[in-house]
């Protein structure tokens, strides 16, 4: 029901201009038919003459509607400006809360916030723990290292050997070739030393093999899947052999 009350008011109105505009037009009609013109002339005019009414009133219309417009931002601009006025000269209240908060939210504000503290450290405890027995692990490789290569390489490629574990260890590839020498060590004795590698830092026999490649000269022109398949063929000979437990083997030196 208030749909079509809203609607009634809206057409009442036009249809209210539309009937005066066309009586307009039919009285003009009339008057010249009455004044001996033809009914071609008179139907003319009759058409100019409600056109003529329709421009005109549609031009009216809008004409007021920018007057109502303009003088309604006029009166809304003065109005802010005042309200502004009254706000600037009252003076400023501030409202301490700290007796309306509720002590059950406080109580487990304080313990989100503990919560949330307690897991940063245990993130923390967790990443210092990590990086030492990283550290712990490394190093005792190293040690490994050096003890079965220091007979069989020199001291700066002993070196470069530790820096490229320490690269391997970290997960990242090494790009440039290092070329490593050694003497008195066969590519099966090479091949046994990255299995280790693999066995001590947990990790694929597919991420060695390029390893192994770049670093040792001997193992250059091999293939990768050359190298991955021969990593511990006859693990029990050559002067490096197959061993399952790094740091046991250290405790038994």
């Amino acid at each position: 029901m208030n749909f079509n009350f809203k609607r009634s008011n809206l057409i009442l109105p036009k249809l209210s201009v539309f009937l005066l505009g066309l009586a307009i037009a039919i009285i003009i009609r009339f008057a010249l038919l009455n004044n001996n013109s033809d009914a071609g002339t008179a139907n003319l005019f009759f058409v100019l003459a409600l056109a003529a009414y329709f421009i005109f009133y549609l031009l009216y219309d809008e004409f007021f509607k920018q007057v109502f417009i303009f003088f309604e931002n006029l009166i809304k601009s003065k109005k802010n400006i005042y309200n502004s006025e009254i706000d600037k000269n009252e003076p400023e209240v501030f409202i301490d809360d700290s007796d309306t908060l509720n002590p059950i939210l406080t109580i487990e504000n304080s313990k989100e916030i503990s919560n949330s503290i307690d897991i940063e450290a245990r993130r923390e405890n967790w990443e210092k723990e990590r990086i030492t027995l990283f550290n712990a692990n490394l190093e005792k490789f190293q040690n490994y290292t050096r003890i079965i290569f220091s007979p069989h390489v020199d001291d700066h490629d002993l070196q470069k050997l530790e820096e490229s574990i320490l690269i391997y260890s970290n997960g990242d590839n090494i790009i440039d070739p290092v070329s490593v020498k050694t003497h008195n060590l066969t590519k099966m004795d090479l091949f046994h030393f990255g299995w280790n590698m693999v066995n001590h830092f947990k990790k694929s026999k597919q991420e060695v093999a390029p390893w192994l490649k770049f670093v040792f000269s001997d193992l250059k022109d091999l293939e990768l899947s050359s190298i991955t398949k021969k990593l511990k063929v006859e693990s029990d000979k050559g002067t490096i052999k197959i061993i399952e437990d790094i740091p046991k083997y250290l405790e038994n030196m």
